[in-house]
């Protein structure tokens, strides 16, 4: 689970205007399939190089690339549609 930043001086509603926006992002990639879903946590909330995504998935870069491509527009879709 991705950790809230914390606000040093922010007013109490962007903290929880922030905390809404985590949580229908964490919804919204809980509906993405496993293989999208993997790609897009890997890349970007544990920062991976593709070079590294493409290796824990045993698939090659470019596939890995893909994946976070097509996971994004998934995700995407899905804010747009729910959210």
């Amino acid at each position: 689970r991705p950790e809230v930043p914390r606000h040093e001086g922010g007013r109490p509603q962007d903290l929880v205007e922030h905390s809404q926006e985590m949580a229908a992002l964490n919804a919204a990639l809980g509906q993405l399939p496993l293989k999208y879903r993997e790609a897009v946590v890997l890349r970007y909330l544990r920062q991976m190089p593709f070079a590294d995504v493409a290796q824990v998935l045993d698939i090659g870069e470019s596939g890995a690339k893909m994946r976070v491509k097509r996971g994004l527009e998934k995700l995407r879709a899905i804010m747009e549609d729910e959210f």
